[in-house]
């Protein structure tokens, strides 16, 4: 198993969902073979494990994201932890406007990309693996 599979399981914790209050109205739908649903937020959006706030630094993630970059092989300097967060948020909302700017009605930008720049501009040196 890979060292960050490991890392991932022993942090990782199930979500329970949370009841919507609607009684479910079950009907046939004639012809209906399929329903798919994306949820990542393309037709449904879930908060469910979203940060609401980027840009507080006293949420106590500094010492996760040390401990983070550690298990996936990266020195990060210790002053850069604490502004990880919202140098990821003030990256992503460029990101988004960028490709707004574009012609991108709804952008999505490549997370993996903004953690390297986030990253390298914290003084670590990310590899894309």
């Amino acid at each position: 198993m890979h060292p960050l599979h490991r890392v991932i399981r022993a942090r990782a914790r199930p979500l329970r969902p949370v009841a919507a209050g609607v009684e479910a109205r079950l009907r046939p739908l004639p012809g209906v073979r399929a329903v798919a649903f994306d949820v990542y937020g393309t037709l449904l959006i879930s908060a469910a494990g979203e940060r609401t706030s980027y840009a507080d630094p006293g949420n106590g993630t500094a010492a996760l994201a040390r401990q983070a970059a550690a298990a996936a092989g990266i020195t990060l300097p210790d002053a850069a932890s604490g502004r990880l967060q919202a140098a990821l948020g003030a990256e992503i909302a460029r990101r988004r406007a960028a490709r707004r700017s574009a012609g991108v009605r709804y952008p999505d930008p490549d997370i993996r990309g903004a953690w390297r720049a986030v990253l390298r501009d914290a003084g670590a040196a990310p590899t894309a693996a």
